[in-house]
């Protein structure tokens, strides 16, 4: 039988010939699996991927003292997904599970390895490889029978982990016990910095909440929209149709910061304040607009969502806009009939 030193060698020799092929496998994994995300609309910061350097290959065979590195060393290809919130982190493992298979026995969820009283490291470490019926596409068939990982954390917790990793991990100091309790101490730290952002993240909807209502009264109606304006203003003048808030919880939520283009091109159309914007919805042409496109949709009125109202108002007050602000939509076939149709509302 041979000796580990012979296996880790052979096996060594055999993954720096590979090498090109690991990294081609990589950016597979990392395509593969922003396509899944893409669609989400979840606030990904990053989306990475990268073959294991021989040398750190090297230095685990030694340290961990696989027998059968070619099973054992799990993360030969990482893909690492950055979020921006730590209540994401749940949100994009869930939706990538219908495409991969996963190992349990060598994934680890790191956020309940810790104890109660402990803080550090955190993230989603994941063992998957592609479904069979993935890697029948000819972009993904590389990733065949492949096991990879898949990290998935907050940015809170990468910056934690990046400078963790780099400090004590690879300097390979045995820190004594004040140091390490610093370490807690900024990990902790992190970690209520991670709750304060979730928790500004989720006032968003209370000051949605604060202008619908204060529209409802008749209040603020000069003032120039910002995104929860406008979006307070929409769910109290649009009560029925699909909202920012509904289509997310929905599932299928509006394209990222898309409410923001919605302010900056109804600014540029002269609609830019509740009252400004209010007597432009009210008008009959405006009304018989979004009758006309919603039946090019096969729906209701009452079924157009908020951002389908928007393109609408400005298809009708300016096509330049529409073109700067909104391109993909202005080509759809009911935006270019409800743009020849114009002139006869």
């Amino acid at each position: 039988m041979p000796t580990r030193a012979t296996v880790r060698r052979k096996f060594l020799k055999k993954y720096r010939a590979a090498f090109n092929d690991y990294k081609l496998k990589a950016e597979a994994a990392a395509k593969f699996i922003s396509a899944i995300l893409q669609d989400s609309q979840l606030e990904i910061h990053k989306i990475e991927a990268r073959p294991k350097d021989p040398a750190s290959v090297q230095l685990k065979l030694l340290r961990k003292r696989y027998y059968r590195p070619q099973t054992q060393l799990t993360d030969q290809v990482g893909v690492r997904v950055i979020t921006y919130y730590s209540e994401d982190v749940d949100r994009v493992v869930d939706l990538l599970r219908p495409y991969i298979e996963i190992n349990p026995s060598k994934s680890v969820d790191k956020r309940m390895a810790l104890g109660l009283r402990a803080f550090g490291y955190s993230s989603v470490h994941i063992i998957a490889r592609l479904k069979n019926r993935e890697t029948q596409k000819s972009s993904y068939a590389c990733l065949n029978g492949f096991w990879f990982e898949l990290q998935v954390r907050s940015i809170l917790e990468h910056a934690w982990a990046e400078a963790e990793h780099e400090i004590v991990f690879k300097s390979g100091i045995q820190h004594p016990d004040m140091v390490v309790r610093r370490f807690a101490a900024i990990a902790g730290t992190l970690e209520m910095l991670a709750k304060e952002f979730a928790s500004l993240r989720r006032e968003r909807d209370n000051m949605i909440d604060v202008f619908r209502l204060r529209y409802a009264e008749g209040l603020d109606t000069q003032r120039g929209f910002d995104t929860v304006r406008l979006l307070g203003f929409l769910e109290f003048k649009f009560p029925t149709n699909v909202s920012w808030r509904e289509a997310g919880e929905l599932g299928q939520p509006f394209p990222p910061r898309m409410e923001a283009t919605c302010v900056a091109a109804l600014k540029d159309c002269k609609l830019g304040s509740a009252k400004l914007l209010k007597g432009f919805v009210e008008k009959a042409a405006y009304r018989k607009a979004v009758k006309f496109f919603a039946t090019e949709e096969l729906k209701k009125p009452d079924e157009l969502s908020h951002l389908a109202l928007m393109v609408i108002a400005v298809a009708l007050k300016s096509q330049n806009v529409l073109q700067d602000y909104f391109p993909g939509m202005a080509d759809s076939p009911s935006i270019a009939a409800l743009l020849r149709r114009r002139k006869g509302f």
